[in-house]
């Protein structure tokens, strides 16, 4: 875990608990836990200041054990690890920080068999027929036939609503045990006999149907894929894109080749104690198993010995085994992985370095078929670049899910349209794409063009370009304007800023943010683009410098971490309603619709939505209380391109400030007027465009 996501998670909780937790855990130690049982550990202990949520001392031990262990948090020193836990635990009760209950509100002062309760509470409500009024002796006042019936019927809902939460829990226990059948397979790298493979890889998967639950989302439509081909594949977020792949890698699909290897990259690996290198290595089974071998065979001295050796050391020759190692560090160095980060323990990750293991993993073992959904969400625009020209020269058949334009037109060939339950086939890239769907939508039913318009689309449809294109609805964001203020938002004056002592990750940073500001945070990851956002919000204060705050706005920030804050098993508007009680459904619903989340989309169970919308339900979340200013971390991960666009003509019209951290160049060159550098230990102007600065990268990489 790096550390602006641990200042991340150690700032959401209690001060007096993280204060008592981290002083008794090493700083290293603390790096090793995973992000969500760092979470789920301080949520217990969170929990001890109140006497409701109280658990025995015993019980925070065992479970603060449990994991420190399965992390190394104290380097297998048990004693250390003992003292600690017990430690923390009595320190919370020295400061009064555990709230213990009283004994007299511990207990009941009798047993209760609830179960019973419920079943008499039945039985009276059906005996009012005959009695007309009972009365109760266990409470202050009479109940009547009416009251009665109330508290039956109250009960009735409760075990409905009971059931109801059971049954969502139950399926998304299965949504999420399907969903990981492919990502729980091992990944090997294959090493075929002589040239090529003996077995097609071109896929012709016909009719194909897929539901989700009751939504159709591919309808008796035909899934081609030619070896070799690098396909674009765009829809709406919704549409069905990433369960089509999810049905592809699982083999759900009549028509694939059960020889053939297809490879989805859609969660992050495993944290462990092996290294990114390590990871990578592993998939080639047949190298490790050989050089296993040679070392057998090398302590034999016979003949039939040294035959098998002289086989040995031709197929280690035959697969590249001895530049593995410098294959793999190459992929991981694009992907911008430092020396160190290569061979230090995946566990020491946080997920989006961990994302990108998987990525590189998947480039290593070279599939058959190559999966890649929103590649780039996790990179910054060094490894972008280099993902580019590393796909540029890549042999095999590749399917890529991205929200970047500039991203499909350099690196796919062919364009897969997914709308209306339908595949539609597009030669080109994303912008020939374009080109050819204008064309077909302007002159259509064009009555003076007709003729060359149906002329062109029978040529089109001839050559197998595209097929009748369904006309695709504009969706469109509504950002809520705040009432004007005066003056600037932000000034930051001399800021330095850094976790460690005497490191900084900025400083001497100077720069005005105000209601006209379009500003983007560019540079690499790491750098503390976050970290510099967390300033600007006052979530982190500098070490040195002024930072003034208008006190009289409202600041919305979109941070990747909002996406994990959600709660599955609700739909939008209860979610939006647990942040918002008071108020009405209708307005919540309103502002749902607002940012493309109306009807019974609304109501469906957040597990079941696409990443964009999601993403949609942060943002209808955060400017619900209308901002003056928008911090906006990566907002386009997860989108689908018509949905960057609506986003973009939405912040175009919003009348409030700006400040975006993206590394996506339609994006960034349709919206923002200036451009921030963080590099060198310092966020300074760049004095050019955007593609100026993406030119002074790869003079960077060279």
């Amino acid at each position: 875990m790096d550390l602006v996501q641990l200042q991340r998670i150690l700032s959401t909780y209690d001060e007096r608990v993280v204060k008592v937790f981290v002083s008794h855990i090493p700083e290293l130690g603390l790096r090793k836990i995973d992000d969500c049982v760092l979470e789920y550990m301080l949520k217990m202990l969170e929990g001890q200041t109140s006497s409701e949520s109280y658990l025995p001392e015993e019980i925070i031990e065992e479970t603060m054990k449990l994991y420190f262990r399965e992390f190394d948090v104290f380097s297998d020193c048990e004693e250390k690890l003992n003292k600690s836990t017990a430690a923390i635990c009595q320190q919370m009760l020295k400061e009064g920080i555990t709230k213990k209950p009283s004994e007299e509100s511990s207990r009941l002062a009798s047993a209760v068999n609830i179960g019973r309760q419920y079943e008499e509470s039945l039985k009276r409500a059906t005996m009012i027929k005959s009695v007309g009024k009972v009365t109760t002796a266990n409470t202050n006042e009479d109940w009547t036939w009416e009251t009665k019936r109330s508290a039956a019927k109250d009960m009735r809902k409760k075990r409905k609503e009971d059931e109801k939460k059971a049954m969502l829990a139950e399926e998304y226990e299965e949504f999420l045990r399907k969903r990981g059948i492919s990502n729980t397979a091992a990944v090997t790298k294959i090493h075929h006999k002589g040239e090529g493979t003996s077995y097609s890889t071109d896929i012709r998967c016909e009719a194909i149907h897929i539901q989700l639950g009751k939504q159709v989302l591919l309808d008796d439509t035909d899934l081609v894929l030619l070896t070799g081909h690098k396909y674009g594949l765009i829809g709406r977020n919704g549409a069905g894109k990433t369960t089509l792949l999810r049905a592809l890698a699982e083999r759900e699909l009549e028509g694939v080749s059960p020889f053939m290897q297809i490879l989805h990259v859609e969660q992050e690996i495993v944290a462990g104690a092996e290294t990114p290198l390590e990871v990578l290595l592993a998939t080639d089974v047949e190298r490790a198993q050989l050089l296993r071998e040679e070392q057998e065979l090398l302590k034999q001295n016979d003949t039939e010995a040294n035959a098998r050796l002289n086989e040995v050391y031709a197929r280690l020759d035959a697969i590249d085994a001895h530049s593995a190692e410098a294959r793999a560090a190459t992929i991981l160095h694009g992907l911008s992985f430092t020396q160190d980060m290569m061979t230090s323990p995946t566990k020491q990750l946080s997920g989006g370095w961990r994302m990108r293991v998987a990525l590189a993993r998947a480039l290593f073992v070279e599939p058959d078929v190559l999966l890649l959904d929103e590649p780039t969400n996790h990179l910054d625009l060094f490894a972008v670049l280099w993902l580019e020209q590393f796909l540029r020269d890549w042999q095999k058949t590749l399917i890529v899910v991205s929200h970047s334009r500039t991203f499909l037109n350099n690196v796919c060939s062919e364009i897969i349209h997914l709308v209306g339950h339908h595949l539609h086939y597009y030669n080109g890239n994303y912008d020939q794409f374009e080109i050819t769907r204008a064309f077909i939508d302007k002159f259509r039913y064009n009555a003076n063009r007709a003729k060359m318009a149906q002329s062109r689309i029978k040529a089109l449809e001839r050559m197998e370009m595209v097929a009748d294109v369904v006309t695709d609805p504009q969706f469109a964001f509504t950002f809520p304007d705040a009432e004007p203020v005066s003056g600037s938002f932000i000034e930051m004056v001399d800021c330095e800023f850094g976790y460690k002592p005497g490191v900084s990750l900025f400083k001497d940073v100077n720069m005005g943010i105000d209601e006209s500001s379009r500003i983007v945070l560019v540079g690499a990851n790491g750098v503390g683009k976050s970290t510099f956002m967390n300033v600007c919000t006052g979530a982190l204060e500098p070490r040195s410098g002024t930072v003034v705050r208008n006190k009289k706005i409202r600041v919305a920030h979109f941070a990747q971490h909002n996406m994990e804050s959600l709660t599955p098993q609700l739909s939008s508007l209860e979610f939006l309603r647990s942040k918002f009680p008071h108020m009405e459904d209708q307005q919540l619903r309103a502002h749902l619709g607002s940012m493309g989340l109306s009807g019974e989309r609304a109501l469906q169970p957040i597990y079941t939505l696409s990443g964009g919308q999601k993403s949609r339900l942060v943002l209808a979340w955060i400017t619900f209380q209308k901002p003056h200013l928008l911090l906006l971390d990566e907002p386009t991960n997860h989108l689908d391109i018509d949905t960057v666009n609506a986003l973009i003509e939405a912040l175009l019209a919003y009348n409030g400030g700006l400040l975006v951290i993206s590394h996506d160049e339609y994006f960034i060159t349709s919206l923002c007027d200036d451009i921030f550098v963080c590099e060198d230990n310092t966020v300074k102007k760049f004095d050019g465009d955007f593609a100026e600065y993406r030119k002074h990268v790869m003079k960077m990489m060279k």
